[in-house]
């Protein structure tokens, strides 16, 4: 019981530290843009090291920890291997500097005495089965996912009631600037599903999806469009929710992440996560074919035909795109997979989507697009799934 207490009074002093009592800094450095209000940690360098602090004056040890995924994936974040432990000074800050990391936003959690939190001063996001941390670096090749003064579209949010998992789900939607300004006009739309352990906020509050779809609307680079993001995780009554953290997993491997519904971590594993093939008829499938669709397609201005409907994923998002997608031709006709987890032996051209790759012609008249990448330094998904491929 003391242990526990003296925990919790812990997180409460880190918690109301005040950021105007940090010292200033004498380098270079800027506060994140990820950090909450006018906080000055994390700071980030220019040539992309991290400098966390935060204030725990009682505890015993604190460590940053980089998340990451499985470690037959990247399984490295570029802010270091954790746990990284960070120096106490006199006034009780701990603090660290990281290697310099890789533009783009790197989630972390600290490690105080054993608990794992959240970093007060970070906003957090929904990843790897968590609420957590994260930090954003500056991308020096990349930014169009910044705000900028051009036309803007809407996020709308929808709530309905699913019958198939008897359950309230909710959709965000993305709609592009003039939308409501001429009535008649009608968009193609695009069903973006998420990764492993997140849900559909993640494409706006961490990807900012809307903001990168607003520049290049504005850039001439795409036609406006609607994007529709629903969670891909669908238990049915009686089933439990897939969506749990494990801190007694080891930090270099991260937490599990399951694959498409309740109950399929069971299924036969690929070596990078996820099943080991392509999966028909999920409950997922089963409510975004007859429940999503059907409601964006009423209430919003869809054209509603396969020629105007697109279907993308991250990691296991991407593997329920080309399941559903390559499996459903007359209802998408563009399929978009990212971090594709590799497939095993499981995975047979020849009988996948019920015999789809042996009719050639016929699956290139139907499916405009079929497009399949990973960023280089995902060096296991690129391996395996530049195998899978070929």
């Amino acid at each position: 019981m003391r242990k526990r207490l003296c925990l919790c009074f812990m997180c409460a002093v880190l918690v109301l530290v005040t950021p105007t009592a940090w010292s200033q800094t004498p380098d270079d450095s800027k506060p994140a843009t990820s950090n909450v209000g006018n906080a000055p940690y994390p700071r980030v360098h220019p040539d992309g090291r991290v400098t966390f602090r935060v204030k725990v004056p009682l505890a015993q040890k604190v460590q940053l920890m980089p998340d990451v995924g499985r470690a037959d994936n990247n399984g490295v974040s570029t802010l270091g291997v954790g746990p990284i432990d960070m120096q106490k000074d006199a006034d009780g800050y701990w603090s660290v500097t990281t290697q310099p990391a890789r533009g783009g936003l790197h989630e972390y959690f600290l490690n105080v005495d054993g608990l794992f939190i959240s970093d007060p001063y970070s906003e957090v996001y929904d990843e790897l089965n968590r609420r957590t941390s994260a930090v954003e670096v500056p991308d020096p090749d990349f930014d169009d996912y910044l705000i900028k003064d051009v036309p803007h579209g809407q996020i709308r949010t929808i709530f309905y009631f699913s019958n198939i998992t008897q359950a309230w789900r909710r959709t965000l939607v993305y709609v592009p600037p003039g939308y409501d300004a001429d009535s008649t006009k009608r968009y193609p739309a695009l069903y973006l599903l998420h990764g492993g352990g997140q849900d559909e906020t993640v494409w706006t509050s961490a990807g900012r999806a809307n903001f990168i779809l607003d520049n290049l609307i504005a850039e001439g680079k795409a036609k406006p469009m609607i994007i529709v993001m629903d969670c891909g995780y669908a238990p049915k009554p009686g089933e439990s929710g897939p969506r749990f953290f494990d801190p007694s997993n080891t930090p270099t491997q991260g937490p599990m992440v399951p694959g498409n519904d309740a109950g399929s971590q069971k299924r036969p594993q690929a070596p990078g996560g996820g099943p080991a093939g392509p999966e028909r008829g999920t409950t997922f499938e089963q409510v975004l074919l007859t429940e999503i669709i059907p409601n964006i397609d009423s209430q919003f201005r869809t054209i509603a035909d396969s020629d105007h409907r697109a279907i993308a994923g991250l990691s296991m998002g991407s593997g329920q795109a080309f399941s559903i997608g390559c499996g459903n031709q007359d209802i998408f006709s563009y399929v978009g997979l990212f971090s594709r987890a590799p497939y095993t032996s499981d995975f047979n051209l020849k009988t996948a989507f019920n015999g789809a790759f042996t009719k050639p012609d016929e699956f290139n008249k139907k499916t405009h697009l079929l497009y399949w990448n990973a960023g280089g330094a995902e060096t296991g998904i690129v391996k395996f799934a530049r195998s899978t491929t070929e």
